[in-house]
């Protein structure tokens, strides 16, 4: 990408998508590192912000039916190159049908293009999960299945068996059946 390209993207994004706040905030320190987002206490940039974004929310009254069954929004504080502080906002999903809007900065890539990643991998998926329907009602696949299971119960019979007999066997060795050949304690052929 050349630096006029980068200066011309630079440009757009300044121009639409970072917002600089519309109250001073000289007194406002940034922070010095990002905090953790799922349990602190929010910078006061972020409260700004996030006003900001609630009152631009406030102005579209097409969109006031959705947002009362609850929408979610961020905001992430910014730093230009020239040092100005601003801030991008962001919404999750979808609104009012549509994943691109002015205000937000646009999604990474669009769920609703049809021919974008996501339509394409979730027509793969779809193929797949049909696929797997159609194995599962096979009835060779039910048979297999079937076979699976009555070898499996006939092996475990086999193990048992074999498992018994080995015990049985162990046992006999330890305690060898008395007969008239097997020697008694303490006594000797050559004693007589």
């Amino acid at each position: 990408m050349t630096s006029q390209e980068k200066q011309i993207i630079s440009n757009y994004i300044k121009r639409t998508m970072i917002h600089f706040f519309k109250n001073s905030i000289t007194t406002i320190k940034l922070p010095d590192k990002f905090t953790y987002p799922f349990h602190y206490t929010p910078h006061p940039l972020c409260i700004i912000a996030t006003k900001e974004v609630q009152a631009y929310l406030t102005s579209q009254s097409q969109w006031q039916k959705e947002l009362q069954q609850g929408k979610m929004f961020g905001v992430l504080i910014v730093q230009t190159p020239e040092n100005k502080i601003g801030y991008l906002a962001a919404f999750s999903g979808t609104l009012a049908g549509k994943n691109c809007h002015p205000f937000f900065v646009p999604p990474i890539y669009d769920l609703l293009q049809p021919q974008g990643f996501f339509k394409i991998e979730e027509k793969r998926i779809s193929a797949i999960n049909v696929c797997i329907k159609k194995t599962q009602n096979d009835p060779r696949y039910i048979d297999l299945l079937r076979q699976i299971e009555k070898e499996t119960i006939q092996s475990q019979q086999e193990l048992t068996e074999a498992k018994e007999f080995f015990k049985s066997a162990k046992k006999e060795q330890r305690n060898p059946a008395q007969d008239g050949n097997s020697r008694r304690k303490g006594v000797s052929c050559n004693d007589t």
